[in-house]
């Protein structure tokens, strides 16, 4: 099956085009690259299909914050057909300032849902979520809403006001910090647990990356959760035919997104991510309480979660 080589691995294609000129602004697409397929491609020789995950977006290290040069673009994941013409072009997440790429090739299977045979494609991704569509359709199995979520904190930045939800299936992974999540093996472990998230901006999912300050009273970054690794990362997921249920392993793993002033070279942002910092709990211990990995099986025929295992005895 043959496709269109310039997609991946080479931004001009998109720069130059009317898909990339779409999402962007103040001619942005003329300096933001990084057009890539990160993860492996599947194609469904029988419906001539080829899916894959596409990264539009260089926004997670280098930061365009200028209002006069601004971008934002989102991250569509095309999938091609046999006439080379994009059947489905989904943008799971706009304006991706999170490291949330797709991180997984898409799954293939066949499903039943009220009554109706679907030829499927599932898509879990870093953030938790499941996305299933028709692969022949490009259609969405179940509704997909736009939700608000919150805006950006760093001067000048312009973020998405909403983001993609899923309506079905429900997440499979922790999303976004709240006390509830901290450690909780005692209270006094909580009680140190909640003066350490204090010094980092808390939120829910899509919580923007923030300034990282030096003063005693400034916060250090944005507890991410899931963080740049997932949730779902490269092991992606498994589909058995039998039964229509999907087995998603994932990790809850989190960091500290921190910005910091971009060198004056850097021409075209003002601030950029710093080192990402994992952040330890009190005595050393995990500042969330377990799990810290999953496995979890989702019916496809219904979108419900079927059963979720704990994997693994720490964070990774």
């Amino acid at each position: 099956m043959s496709g269109p080589a310039s997609f991946a691995g080479s931004s001009e294609s998109f720069q130059r085009g009317r898909v990339r000129r779409r999402y962007v602004e103040n001619r942005s697409w003329e300096y933001t690259g990084a057009v890539n397929a990160w993860t492996n491609l599947t194609a469904d020789e029988e419906a001539w299909v080829r899916l894959f995950a596409a990264d539009l977006s260089d926004q997670r290290y280098v930061r365009r914050a200028s209002p006069r040069k601004q971008s934002l673009q989102r991250q569509p994941r095309v999938h091609q057909g046999r006439n080379r013409r994009a059947r489905l072009a989904f943008s799971d997440v706009h304006h991706d300032l999170w490291d949330y790429d797709l991180p997984a090739a898409p799954v293939l299977g066949d499903i039943t849902v009220n009554g109706r045979r679907i030829k499927a494609v599932a898509q879990v991704t870093k953030e938790g979520f499941v996305f299933v569509f028709d692969r022949v359709t490009g259609q969405p199995v179940w509704p997909i809403v736009e939700r608000p979520v919150p805006g950006s904190t760093t001067p000048g930045e312009r973020t998405s006001t909403t983001q993609p939800f899923p309506t079905k299936p429900l997440p499979f992974e922790r999303q976004g910090v709240s006390v509830d999540d901290l450690i909780d093996f005692t209270p006094e472990l909580r009680a140190e647990a909640i003066e350490i998230t204090k010094r980092y901006v808390t939120g829910p999912l899509y919580t923007p990356p923030s300034i990282k300050g030096d003063g005693p009273n400034d916060t250090k970054g944005t507890l991410q959760l899931p963080g740049s690794v997932g949730g779902a990362d490269w092991n992606g997921a498994a589909f058995d035919p039998d039964t229509a249920i999907l087995y998603v392993p994932s990790v809850t793993g989190t960091f500290a997104a921190d910005l910091i002033p971009a060198i004056p070279a850097e021409r075209t942002c003002d601030t950029k991510m710093e080192l990402a910092e994992f952040v330890t709990g009190p005595r050393g211990l995990p500042l969330f309480k377990p799990p810290y990995g999953r496995i979890t099986a989702i019916n496809l025929n219904t979108g419900d979660q079927v059963w979720m295992k704990p994997n693994g005895r720490r964070p990774a």
